[in-house]
């Protein structure tokens, strides 16, 4: 099944207005076995978003799915398996921990918006600067097609993850410090 969301309808700016909208739509994708998340043409506001277990988000061309500038909008999430990068970084745009069969497709972009103020500290491995997409011991991981740019931080982490795939994507991640384009641990 698929469930197609359009942006709301607001004034632009940093305010993250669509975030338990789509979190909604992904929840429930699973809850149903698993189906697909689909983001129509538009800009989607967002902070934090988990991604779940049987469930592709899909960005549609033209479809941006752009990251909060506000530092409230992206909870800590502190993983099980522990790892060095721990320490350094606690907060990401798209969050997956122990999920399976997770994809995110489309020709739509992710602009995690990494170039805002809040996020220009100065300071290399500045917890305040979240992750682009961090996805920790997680099994058959797709990621296609999508352009991936502008992360306050790393923009990909993979950590103790097995069977991810990576294909057709465009990432370009030069607005802050430590913007490593995709790490897997």
């Amino acid at each position: 099944e698929t469930i197609q969301l359009a942006p709301d309808v607001a004034p632009a700016g940093p305010v993250a207005r669509d975030t338990q909208k789509i979190q909604r739509a992904i929840d429930a994708a699973n809850a149903a076995g698993g189906g697909v998340v689909e983001l129509t043409r538009g800009t989607y506001v967002t902070g934090t978003l988990f991604l779940r277990s049987n469930v592709e988000l899909r960005l549609a061309e033209g479809a941006i799915l752009r990251g909060s500038s506000q530092l409230a909008d992206y909870p800590e999430c502190r993983p099980e398996f522990r790892s060095n990068t721990d320490r350094q970084v606690t907060r990401s745009l798209l969050y997956a921990e122990k999920q399976e069969n997770v994809a995110i497709t489309g020709r739509g972009q992710i602009d995690f918006n990494g170039g805002a103020a809040v996020f220009q500290t100065g300071q290399n491995n500045d917890p305040l600067r979240p992750f682009g997409i961090r996805v920790v011991s997680c099994r058959k991981i797709l990621v296609r097609d999508v352009t991936l740019m502008n992360s306050a931080q790393w923009l990909q982490h993979y950590l103790n993850c097995d069977d991810v795939t990576l294909s057709g994507l465009t990432v370009y991640n030069h607005v802050n410090k430590n913007n490593d384009g995709i790490d897997i641990d």
